[in-house]
């Protein structure tokens, strides 16, 4: 889920210390500024920063800042009319420089404010106040300009001029937590909360932060204090409703989201939130209400798409899942996990060449992706291309070693394929990061039995742990004598029909090569008939029988 940085956003432009006062190196009559003070004008625009505070990766964080700029016509007759009267030194060029330099940023000309106020300062004739608003601007434009170091410099500049800047340290936290160094973040917004204790977006700020650090319960401490201080706070409330989430409290983050919807309702975020919640308690229909809302308000809100078309494919709705998914692509083709999604409905419908598409273009997006490799080994062996499927589970195994599923993927199509000395490798090879896995510790006895080697201690050690009177532990148990087909078959039968019909087949697979070990061929090959002609084509059982029959047929 998504958290919120809409704060107020480098506050120190503000008219009550306006680059043309800080120009005058003198004393001023209190009349001269009752004067000066109505030649401002305020103003205010909304502008978009990438790299925001946030937990979902491709999201544009709006910040709102601040700018009230002296009308420049009239300032200028003001103050150089003020300046004849009191007699008073002005350095004239500065002072249009600063204004120049408000100017552009306002007009968001980021390049040239940078160019103005960079030849103010190194001019050498700034008072302290007029460094402190050229720092504080430069650092603005450098900001919004996506140079962050050198705006984090600037910014700094300004807190060794004016120590106790509360703003200062305020931009430093927000541009650290918005540049993921939130160590740094943190200590900047806990400064200005020690300066200014009464401020809520100081808490709000450190509070994301300390999300984006999974430091669950200092966000939710941190939100608490920014709405006691402003109880109508949504995105404080989203924010914490969102940490709720994450900590699996789905209560507390369905009260805090509903909250934040009552106070802002065109929030499409929030409503994507609220979806994400009823999805993750599997509330599907309810999750896809929210979503349609967000997208509603935000007809190209990607992340609702997605998580929309999830929702559709929990549910087994997938022609929607797929429209979904789909668009996002149109969207933007080399979205990952689109890709990733409609692969894995396309896989759930056994359109085995369009899931192999969709993960090939995941691969291609990152190639060192183990899973990736892994989902499309996965849809070759379901094609019955095993060959191409040992191949992919080999980059798969490569890119992430410890990576256990493609060990005993690879280990079944070796299997399948008659390779018996390899399959037992793989077979080993995961019982180093897995000893008491029930499923390998079987296929390597089956495995090894054909090479010769029963195993049947080290089959005995690894399943000791397991009840052998009840499933799955029988099935060990019949290959260490302690159990009989029989008892084997009448504990596949318990429970509901989906599990029954796949335990039946898992347990018609192991006593066909239980009664191959045997030497009893025929009842072998009754067992083994059974999974090859009533079990899904998709499961390994299946396929490991099919190929057990054509073996016994030679």
């Amino acid at each position: 889920m998504s958290v919120y940085l809409n704060e107020a956003f480098l506050s120190r432009l503000d008219a009550s210390r306006a680059s043309s006062t800080r120009g005058m190196n003198v004393v001023m009559h209190p009349v001269f500024y009752t004067v000066l003070s109505l030649c401002y004008l305020s103003f205010k625009i909304d502008m978009r920063f990438t790299g925001g505070c946030f937990l979902e990766s491709n999201s544009l964080v709006i910040l709102k800042k601040i700018f009230r700029l002296c009308c420049l016509k009239s300032a200028t007759i003001l103050v150089f009319g003020a300046l004849l009267v009191f007699g008073a030194n002005v350095m004239a060029d500065e002072v249009k420089d600063m204004d120049a330099g408000e100017k552009a940023l306002l007009h968001r000309d980021y390049d040239g404010a940078i160019q103005i106020y960079t030849r103010a300062i190194a001019s050498g004739r700034l008072t302290t106040d007029m460094q402190v608003t050229a720092y504080n601007n430069r650092g603005a434009a450098y900001l919004f300009a996506e140079r962050y170091d050198l705006g984090i410099a600037d910014i700094n500049m300004v807190t060794r001029l004016h120590p106790d800047d509360a703003d200062a340290y305020y931009n430093l936290g927000s541009t650290y937590c918005s540049t993921g160094r939130y160590d740094l973040a943190i200590a900047d917004y806990s400064t200005e909360i020690r300066l200014t204790p009464n401020d809520p977006k100081a808490y709000y700020g450190r509070g994301t932060c300390y999300i984006n650090k999974k430091q669950y319960a200092h966000a939710v401490a941190d939100f608490d204090s920014a709405l006691r201080l402003k109880p109508d706070y949504a995105e404080a409330l989203s924010n914490r409703g969102s940490t709720y989430y994450l900590m699996k409290k789905y209560d507390l983050a369905l009260a805090d989201t509903t909250a934040a919807i009552k106070l802002k309702p065109d929030d499409a975020e929030a409503h994507s939130n609220l979806g994400s919640i009823h999805m993750d308690t599997k509330q599907y229909d309810l999750a896809i209400a929210d979503f349609d809302e967000a997208l509603r308000l935000r007809p190209d809100y990607v992340k609702a798409l997605i998580y929309r078309g999830a929702s559709y494919s929990l549910s087994e709705k997938y022609d929607q899942a797929l429209a979904d998914f789909s668009k996002v692509i149109l969207l933007d083709p080399k979205y990952l996990e689109a890709h990733i999604n409609r692969g894995n409905v396309y896989a759930a419908l056994d359109k085995y060449d369009m899931a192999i598409a969709d993960y090939s273009v995941e691969l291609q997006l990152q190639p060192d992706d183990a899973e990736a490799a892994f989902n499309l080994g996965t849809m070759y062996f379901q094609k019955g291309d095993y060959e191409r499927a040992i191949a992919d589970f080999d980059v798969a195994i490569r890119s992430k070693t410890d990576y256990t599923n493609p060990y005993i993927s690879r280990g079944i199509s070796r299997f399948v394929l008659g390779r018996f000395q390899e399959a037992s490798l793989d077979f080993e090879q995961l019982l180093k990061f897995e000893p008491t896995n029930t499923v390998a510790n079987l296929w390597l006895h089956i495995t090894r039995s054909k090479l010769g080697n029963k195993g049947l201690q080290e089959l005995k050690r690894n399943t000791a742990k397991l009840n052998r009177k009840e499933w799955p532990g029988l099935i060990p148990a019949l290959y260490l004598g302690e159990a009989t087909p029989e008892q084997v078959r009448s504990a596949a039968a318990r429970g509901d029909i989906k599990i029954q019909n796949e335990h039946k087949c898992q347990a018609n697979f192991y006593i066909g090569e239980y009664e191959l070990q045997r030497g009893n061929k025929d009842d072998a090959r009754l067992s083994l008939n059974q999974v090859a002609n009533a079990c899904a084509k998709d499961t390994v059982e299946q396929r490991a029988a099919v190929a057990e029959l054509e073996r016994m047929s030679r």
